[in-house]
C-alpha cells in the first residue's frame, strides 16, 4: 500500500512514520555516497526559491496574497554561509512510498513534473525532500471530514514530529532551509492544483 492511502485510511501511526523518516535518511545517505555532496552559498538557494515564487505567482495569481510572507522566509537564508546539496528525489510525497510488512520503499525518482529534465537532475538540499514529505502529511488531513479539527491537527503534529525524529531533526540554519522549502512546496502545489485539480486549490493555500 502506498503511504498516502495508508495515512488517509488511518493506518499510519507514529512508529511507522518514524520508520519512514529513517528510510528517507538511508536513501539520502546512499545518494550522497554514490553521487557526492557539494557546498553552495545558502543565499543562492534563497535566490532560486525567490525566482520560483515569482514564476509561480505568474502561473497562479492567487499566490500574490501570500507572497510577501514567503519572501520573508526566504530572506532568512539570504545571508553568508554554506549549505550542502546533493542528488535528491525531487518530488517526494506519501504517494511515492510503498509500505510492506518489513520496510518502506521510496519510488519514482523522476522529479517534479513541472520541472525540465535538466532542472530535475540538479543537486539540491536534502531538506527539499523532507519538506515534500512534511507537506504530504499535512495533505493527508484533507481526507478527513474536518481537516482543521483538533483531532486532525493533532495527528499531523504527531506525524510530523515522528517523521522528523526518524529522519533527524533540523538544527540551526537547517530549520530555516526546511521552512523555506516547505513554503516552496506549498506554492508549487498551488500551481499544480490550479492546472490539474482546481477544486483542490484551497488545500495548499
Amino acid at each position: 500500500m502506498d503511504g498516502f492511502d495508508l495515512a488517509t485510511g488511518g493506518g499510519l501511526d507514529a512508529e511507522e512514520t518514524r520508520a519512514l523518516g529513517e528510510a528517507m535518511r538511508t536513501v539520502h545517505d546512499a545518494l550522497a555516497d554514490e553521487f557526492g555532496v557539494a557546498d553552495v552559498e545558502a543565499a543562492g538557494i534563497a535566490q532560486r526559491l525567490a525566482a520560483n515564487l515569482e514564476d509561480y505567482v505568474r502561473r497562479a495569481p492567487v499566490l500574490a496574497d501570500v507572497a510577501p510572507r514567503i519572501r520573508e522566509l526566504y530572506a532568512a537564508l539570504d545571508a553568508p554561509g554554506l549549505a550542502p546539496v546533493q542528488r535528491v528525489h525531487g518530488d517526494l510525497h506519501l504517494g511515492q512510498t510503498l509500505k510492506t510488512p518489513e520496510r518502506w520503499y521510496l519510488i519514482d525518482f523522476e522529479g517534479e513534473p513541472l520541472k525540465t529534465a535538466q532542472e530535475r537532475r540538479q543537486p539540491d538540499s536534502r531538506w527539499k525532500d523532507v519538506a515534500g514529505m512534511v507537506r504530504s502529511l499535512s495533505y493527508a488531513t484533507s481526507a478527513t471530514p474536518d481537516p482543521h479539527s483538533t483531532e486532525s491537527q493533532q495527528w499531523y503534529r504527531c506525524a510530523r514530529a515522528a517523521f522528523l525524529d526518524g529522519y533527524g531533526a533540523a538544527t540551526g540554519r537547517e530549520r530555516n532551509i526546511l521552512a523555506a522549502y516547505e513554503a516552496d512546496k506549498a506554492i508549487y502545489e498551488t500551481v499544480y492544483e490550479k492546472l490539474n485539480r482546481p477544486e483542490w486549490i484551497d488545500v495548499p493555500l
